[in-house]
């Protein structure tokens, strides 16, 4: 059970933040190009997504810890309550905090429609510490490399321009799949409801 939780929190931190980091600098892009309004309702599909999986994300997070404290034993119970709420709890609660201030602060139409601060709040949600250690480690190989004309990595070989197109492209289709699908059931989950009452 918790492998799977930390498999849904794996997929919303690299699927939906990620992808809608990507996603946002690309519509900045073409938005100064098309000056059609309907873009802002495709835009305002993908921000519900995002506000509602940030919601969704310190969800998930907190029944893990839930279902940790109810199937440990009593000394993993009580690491994972000074992990929790003891000297360190900050570096436990830091980037699910973040994550959800940063995905609800969307909600406000100055940081939805307005370029800068939203650049600045998606570059602050694609940030994580593993995304910045695998950085020093590609720089740490590219380094060597340098030293070693011999050294030939497999990692670089994957860097290409035609990769990372193909991996931001699938990225932002996905999220958008998943966005679309996601609106189409909670509108029609809204109308149910709404028609019930």
């Amino acid at each position: 059970m918790i492998e799977n939780l930390n498999f849904i929190l794996k997929v919303i931190e690299s699927d939906i933040f990620l992808s809608y980091s990507y996603y946002t600098v690309i519509f900045i892009i073409v938005s100064r190009f098309v000056r059609n309004k309907k873009k802002y309702k495709l835009d305002d599909v993908f921000t519900i997504f995002l506000i509602h999986s940030g919601v969704f994300f310190i969800g998930i997070i907190i029944t893990k810890s839930i279902l940790l404290f109810a199937i440990s034993d009593l000394p993993n119970r009580t690491e994972e309550i000074n992990n929790m709420f003891g000297k360190y709890w900050l570096g436990y609660w830091m980037i699910p905090l973040i994550h959800l201030l940063l995905t609800q602060l969307l909600r406000l139409y100055k940081i939805k429609r307005y370029i800068v601060p939203r650049l600045i709040l998606v570059l602050l949600l694609a940030f994580t510490w593993e995304r910045y250690s695998g950085f020093l480690a590609y720089e740490s190989i590219k380094h060597w490399e340098s030293f070693d004309p011999d050294y030939k990595s497999s990692v670089l070989d994957k860097f290409t321009a035609f990769y990372i197109f193909k991996h931001i492209s699938l990225r932002i289709i996905i999220y958008g799949v998943l966005a679309y699908a996601y609106y189409v059931i909670f509108n029609l989950i809204k109308k149910t409801f709404y028609n019930i009452t």
